[in-house]
């Protein structure tokens, strides 16, 4: 893939270009330092990570881990 070009605005907020975005599946990054670079890595979702596990209830499973970061 070529090279995109991405500003951050005042708030420190990284825009990635609609072509990018739409080539995941995921609004979530890992923003990582790599010596002078900054390398973006997607996070899967839910569903990307359990989805192929039919008794798994995905979202009894996102209520539960909500659960356990709030306590």
């Amino acid at each position: 893939m070529e090279a995109e070009f991405v500003s951050v605005d005042r708030f420190g907020r990284v825009l990635l270009p609609k072509k990018l975005r739409e080539s995941f599946q995921t609004s979530s990054f890992i923003a990582e330092k790599r010596g002078e670079e900054l390398l973006f890595k997607p996070v899967p979702t839910f569903k990307e990570m359990f989805g192929s596990m039919p008794k798994l209830d995905l979202k009894k499973f996102a209520k539960q881990h909500q659960e356990g970061l709030d306590e």
